[in-house]
């Protein structure tokens, strides 16, 4: 099943959003960092992660969504943008780069702006563009078919979150730092020779 990696990854942030909107308080579970049992104070960086142990809490704001249109958004992205690489660079290659940029997304985030409540795909998106943008610009290596016009768009709405247009426009806060993260990463993953990267998938 060629698509299995992208529907996997909508299934659960479906399912997540789902859960939530009915009520179950399943995003305690993955937040950045650790909450408190009422949610008014979070655990520190440190606690989370070398006292408690909660390395999984890296990634998982990943796949944390606060509306509808965010959601799918996100996912119709995840599926168009990876479809396409692991079409051209194999299930290995999508798998590191959605949980690279995913985990780095969210450290940029937390530590540019010392967010806690955020959370989205949208950083992971930024990396699959960032690698697209990497292999089909940069090294002028034509693999997923997606017009230049497109690349220019990402980095256009990149700009526009810093300003305060999308807030105005009902898009809520925009985490910044998630998206910058998500795409450099993605770049400089590109910039490794995909053999290289394969490879390691192989051992």
């Amino acid at each position: 099943m060629s698509n299995l990696i992208p529907l996997t990854i909508i299934f659960i942030a479906i399912l997540f959003f789902l859960l939530a909107s009915f009520g179950i308080d399943v995003y305690q579970y993955l937040y950045f960092l650790s909450p408190s049992e009422n949610q008014l104070y979070f655990s520190s960086l440190e606690e989370t992660y070398f006292v408690k142990g909660e390395y999984w809490r890296t990634f998982t704001p990943a796949l944390m969504h606060f509306s509808l249109t965010h959601l799918l958004f996100n996912c119709l992205w995840v599926y168009v943008v990876g479809l396409e690489i692991q079409k051209a660079q194999g299930k290995f290659v999508l798998l590191l780069i959605i949980f690279i940029s995913g985990i780095i997304a969210n450290f940029s985030e937390f530590l540019l702006y010392e967010s806690i409540r955020f959370g989205g795909l949208s950083g992971v998106v930024y990396g699959l563009f960032g690698y697209c943008f990497s292999k089909e610009i940069i090294q002028k290596k034509h693999q997923f078919g997606f017009p230049p016009s497109l690349y220019t768009f990402i980095f256009i709405w990149l700009l526009i979150g810093y300003t305060d247009i999308l807030y105005y426009l009902g898009f809520g806060m925009v985490a910044n730092g998630a998206h910058l993260g998500g795409l450099l990463s993605g770049i400089l993953i590109g910039i490794i020779p995909s053999k290289n990267i394969n490879g390691l998938g192989n051992k």
